[in-house]
């Protein structure tokens, strides 16, 4: 039994030493393994640092490139925006000066009017004088109370007109001394009567 027992002891150690062995090698598997783990663990790591970096560096070149861009647009927007300004202001200029020429037309047009009508009335004024002076004259000669009439007639219508005026000028005494070839004969008592 002795042998048997230093045999089972024997197969015992040499089972120890297999499971050792084993242990070692599973240890050292383990090991790298782990080390692979680890290595790898660090290439992730690394890898997912490169990509954070990676990532970073894109988000801030694509940030670069939107305040870029955003700036290109705000400048385009703003000569945009200076440009439709400067075309309103020169609309409104346009407008009025357009205004301005068509008031000054208007303007002239209505001065021209006025001394149209100035000139209409100046020359319906002479007309109505020459008339009156006709009248008075017609009366003057032949004391015909229907010439005096009608200049009064003429006179008032001025007047109803607001036109000026012409003063009433008879001179029969000159018709009559006009008549006479000898001018001491119109002052005769009865031609000054």
């Amino acid at each position: 039994m002795l042998k048997v027992k230093q045999q089972m002891e024997a197969e015992a150690a040499i089972e120890t030493e297999k499971n050792k062995e084993s242990l070692e090698q599973m240890e050292s598997a383990d090991q790298e393994e782990k080390s692979e783990i680890s290595l790898a663990a660090t290439k992730v790591k690394t890898s997912k640092k490169a990509a954070i970096k990676a990532k970073a560096e894109a988000e801030i070149k694509a940030k670069a490139e939107a305040e870029a861009k955003a700036k290109v647009e705000a400048e385009k927007k703003a000569k945009e925006e200076s440009e439709k300004k400067e075309k309103e202001e020169s609309e409104k200029k346009a407008a009025v000066a357009k205004k301005e020429a068509e008031a000054a037309k208007k303007a002239e047009a209505e001065k021209a009017k006025k001394e149209k009508e100035a000139k209409a009335k100046e020359e319906k004024h002479q007309k109505q004088v020459a008339k009156i002076q006709q009248e008075l004259d017609s009366f003057s000669v032949s004391l015909n109370k229907k010439h005096f009439d009608a200049a009064v007639k003429i006179k008032d219508e001025m007047k109803e007109e607001g036109m000026e005026e012409p003063k009433f000028l008879i001179n029969t005494m000159d018709v009559y001394k006009k008549q006479f070839t000898f001018p001491q004969i119109a002052n005769n008592d009865y031609a000054v009567e």
